[in-house]
């Protein structure tokens, strides 16, 4: 996808910074909607946003949703990468195959998004970029997963992970993943009433599948200690 590993830092961080205040305005009806590059009018209005919601047209949430879960998704297959490399536990292997197979998709998904909107994700408005304590940046304090960027593991985990092997191995990937899952969780309340189908549609889709996965690699920590 293009997305280096400090790129997808920078990004997050910018976009979970911004997040608060994007999920304070979409519950009062203030965040703008950007029409699909391809039906963007060429007009001197082209700069000014429109409040009224379309189908077809992404907000500002949307797409910084996009661009932050872009790299989080990311992380996720990078993980499950290792655990196919690495683990000899066959359950392991089956559930980061399963991770990796699902997530793939749907960051070329998100990526669509920004591509036909024509929104750089590096670029968020600067005025939703004031840290936690402004205006409108609260919300999001104490939620789970955002004090980590959205339950993304650090570089130093990361690397410490790697060097691991079965069956430490597996229990640590399983820690890092139902913390980032978790902290999925909490970023799609970005888009949970977002006007386009589509993007409703993934954020359920995430909701079901991350909810079900965490839920059975709970039960797999469980099963794994007592052997």
């Amino acid at each position: 996808m293009g997305i280096t590993r400090s790129k997808a830092t920078t990004r997050l961080a910018a976009a979970v910074s911004a997040a608060a205040l994007v999920i304070g305005l979409s519950g009062c009806g203030m965040i703008p909607i950007l029409p699909m590059a391809d039906d963007r009018p060429a007009t001197p209005q082209e700069d000014v946003p429109s409040t009224e919601t379309s189908e077809d047209a992404f907000a500002v949430s949307d797409l910084m949703f996009a661009a932050m879960m872009i790299p989080h998704h990311q992380q996720a297959v990078d993980m499950s990468r290792s655990a196919l490399e690495i683990s000899d536990s066959p359950e392991i292997r089956d559930l980061a195959t399963r991770i990796r197979d699902g997530q793939l998709p749907e960051i070329d998904q998100m990526q669509g998004w920004l591509d036909d909107s024509g929104f750089d994700g590096d670029d968020f408005p600067d005025d939703m970029m004031g840290p936690m304590g402004q205006p409108g940046m609260d919300s999001l304090e104490g939620m789970p997963g955002m004090e980590s960027m959205g339950g993304m593991a650090t570089e130093e985990e990361i690397a410490a992970l790697n060097a691991l092997a079965s069956p430490e191995f597996d229990q640590e990937f399983l820690r890092l993943m139902i913390d980032h899952h978790e902290g999925a969780l909490v970023m799609i309340r970005m888009i949970n009433n977002s006007a386009v189908d589509e993007v409703r549609q993934l954020a359920e889709d995430i909701d079901r599948v991350q909810r079900a996965e965490i839920a059975e690699m709970e039960d797999l920590q469980e099963r794994l200690a007592s052997e």
